[in-house]
């Protein structure tokens, strides 16, 4: 089963909260996903990844 982590500041982490995903065909589990909560948010928005690829404690928008 694949499992999808956040990625924030350089590094992948986990969130408190997941969510199963399944095939809406046959109900089979495919996953899991996180479900990111605010205190995820602001840190990936602190970090600035959410704007570039190549994520370092230094990147910045713009």
């Amino acid at each position: 089963m694949t499992h999808v982590l956040n990625f924030a500041d350089g590094a992948f982490g986990a969130a408190q909260d997941t969510l199963t995903l399944t095939d809406p065909a046959t109900g089979e589990a495919l996953g899991k996903s996180v479900l990111s909560g605010q205190s995820e948010v602001d840190k990936a928005m602190a970090s600035g990844c959410w704007f570039t690829r190549t994520c370092t404690t230094s990147s910045s928008p713009g």
